[in-house]
């Protein structure tokens, strides 16, 4: 039983110290660079890639608002109406930080 037990801890020393040279050697074959491609997307319809998505339904903290004299739904008009030209930013929404409002 004696010399089991030395096998197995010998074994066990062996396979870390190989596993130790393994991941040293990939590591410095420096395979782990970025590779960009770009393709049109044309050649993507067939291609269906999974994606997760949050949408927040009320993004917005009253709070926050409330001291700009704004309700959530007025900013979020106002955003959305900038966001497809019918406005230009005023003043009012110009001195919020947004980072300050969101959640």
């Amino acid at each position: 039983m004696r010399h089991l037990a030395i096998a197995f801890k010998l074994s066990c020393v062996i396979a870390a110290t190989f596993m130790i040279a393994f991941w040293i050697y990939k590591f410095h074959k420096n395979e782990d660079s970025t590779l960009v491609e770009y393709r049109s997307v044309k050649n993507l319809k067939d291609i269906i890639l999974p994606e997760l998505s949050l949408c927040l339904r009320e993004p917005f903290r009253n709070d926050s608002l409330a001291n700009s004299g704004l309700t959530k739904d007025d900013y979020h008009n106002l955003g959305f109406d900038y966001l497809v030209g019918k406005s230009s930013p005023n003043n009012i929404t110009r001195a919020i930080e947004y980072d300050n409002i969101t959640l």
